[in-house]
């Protein structure tokens, strides 16, 4: 797996982009989501720092919290992008992480389509 994350790294620098990637912890979830929230957010924190980093985009709740928290204790304040492209509790419903008829799918479900 390394190899193919490296020939990535190259292509992409190949192309004048910076990719970092970090480890993903997944058990205990919520202590892991954390950890690695906080990790993540460190990280960017050093980022928009060090490459003088304007505008943060991410797609997934648990990125654009990372760049929250790392925005929020940072001297640089970027602009951010959040460009949803679906829901936590239909992502983890479909990916089969969050059982269908859990009751936060459920009140998110509901909102979901209220009038």
């Amino acid at each position: 797996m390394s190899e193919q994350i490296e020939e990535q790294k190259r292509k992409l620098t190949a192309e004048g982009i910076d990719w970092y990637c970090l480890p993903y912890y997944k058990s205990p979830s919520i202590p892991a989501t954390l950890y690695d929230v906080f990790n993540g957010a460190r990280l960017t924190q050093r980022i928009i720092r060090e490459k003088r980093v304007d505008v943060l985009h991410a797609r997934v709740h648990v990125p654009v919290s990372m760049a929250a928290i790392a925005r929020k204790f940072s001297l640089r304040k970027p602009k951010m992008i959040f460009d949803i492209r679906g829901f936590m509790a239909e992502e983890h419903t479909d990916a089969g992480t969050w059982k269908p008829n859990a009751a936060f799918c459920f009140a998110h479900s509901s909102a979901s389509n209220a009038g």
